[in-house]
């Protein structure tokens, strides 16, 4: 049983190719149990229109077929509804939701449950079953290329022959570039939490798209085989170091980044005004939840025509400046959607500090050239 169980953690830590025996079960994107967002209404109607603030992926643990061929005890694990009462479910700020991965920009959670069951072959009779609960997650940061991924793993319950000796193995198969930890064993006990944290690198500096997928390999002394359980990935983490010059960090991409700003408490009120009116009354009400995000661009040419489209003729008055909407720094702005354009004379403190604050959103969001993002504005 331990030659099984060893040669196959092995090749699953020597190389991710052995996972393709296990594929993950595809999920389909929904919005649901969103992150707390400025402004729900407007986050669940960008989410009917396939922009989400956040992502509920209904996927499965994804488990290879139990064979009943030769003779003697084998364990055989299959995919089960989380109990409610498992490890659950605060281990990232964002709340797990059972039976699903769930994510926000910064942070993803999946919680899942499996049947262990005990053969007898080839008979086929029962000798014994366990439930599990597994939950795990992963908080990205906005200044770093490495990160924790907390997990968790009960054993809910059980009959009396798996009571005692089963041991979970779990390893994290990187893909993309990241960088896995060592393998972490625990013996589970009925009602008892096991916890462990993973540390998960990407060295370097290229822009590079990762993901995480647990494997938990489920041993028993009375089997003469491994269960293995692959669990879905909980997102592509994209890890970056040109959102700002000089910084490094990862979110999970496929998640729309959000811009808040306040029209008081910011010292940008006139330019907040701008952007709610121009969102609000232009054809395509660039960046406004519900309708099309904006998209950044860092070319140069591209901000240079936007400006010389929006302000290039226009006057304003000393300790004025032109302000467009949308941005110079995008791919909609005057020089490409002259309908959309919007200019308003604002103090130039207000210009200045508005464009601050972007340019640090920037670097929070990890917002890289073409990245998709929302401009909320709040009272």
């Amino acid at each position: 049983m331990n030659f099984f169980r060893n040669r196959f953690l092995a090749a699953v830590v020597g190389a991710s190719a052995a996972l393709a025996l296990l594929p993950l079960t595809p999920g389909v994107a929904s919005a649901s149990d969103a992150a707390p967002s400025p402004t729900a209404a407007a986050a669940a109607a960008a989410s009917a229109a396939g922009f989400p603030l956040s992502r509920t992926l209904p996927e499965s643990a994804s488990v290879p077929a139990c064979t009943m061929a030769g003779a003697g005890k084998i364990l055989c694990a299959s995919a089960a509804p989380t109990q409610t009462a498992a490890p659950q479910i605060a281990l990232a700020a964002l709340s797990c939701v059972a039976d699903k991965v769930h994510r926000n920009r910064h942070e993803s959670c999946g919680a899942f449950g499996v049947r262990i069951t005990l053969f007898q072959v080839p008979s086929g009779k029962v000798l014994g079953t366990a439930n599990v609960a597994v939950v795990y997650a992963a908080t990205l940061s906005a200044s770093s290329r490495s990160w924790n991924m907390p997990m968790a793993i009960e054993m809910t319950s059980a009959s009396a022959a798996l009571r005692v000796g089963t041991v979970a193995d779990t390893a994290i198969a990187c893909r993309g570039g990241c960088i896995g930890p060592a393998i972490w064993v625990a013996a589970l006990r009925v009602g008892v939490v096991d916890r462990h944290t993973f540390v998960i690198r990407a060295p370097g500096s290229a822009t590079i798209t990762t993901t995480q997928s647990p494997l938990v390999i489920f041993t028993h002394p009375a089997a003469e085989n491994t269960a293995p359980v692959t669990f879905a990935n909980l997102g592509p983490a994209r890890c970056d170091s040109v959102a700002f010059k000089g910084t490094s960090g990862c979110v999970f991409s496929d998640v729309i980044a959000e811009y808040v700003l306040h029209k008081t408490g910011q010292n940008v009120n006139a330019v907040a005004a701008h952007i709610q009116t121009a969102q609000r009354t232009k054809p395509h009400h660039f960046g406004l939840m519900g309708h099309s995000p904006l998209t950044r661009s860092t070319s140069q040419s591209v901000q240079n025509a936007n400006r010389r489209k929006a302000c290039g003729g226009v006057r304003v008055p000393k300790g004025m400046q032109c302000d467009e909407y949308p941005f110079a720094a995008t791919n909609q702005g005057a020089a490409f959607f002259p309908a959309d354009n919007s200019t308003f004379p604002v103090p130039a403190a207000q210009n200045q500090a508005e464009g601050a604050r972007r340019v640090n959103m920037y670097r929070t969001e990890r917002v890289i050239n073409g990245d998709k993002y929302w401009v909320i504005i709040l009272p």
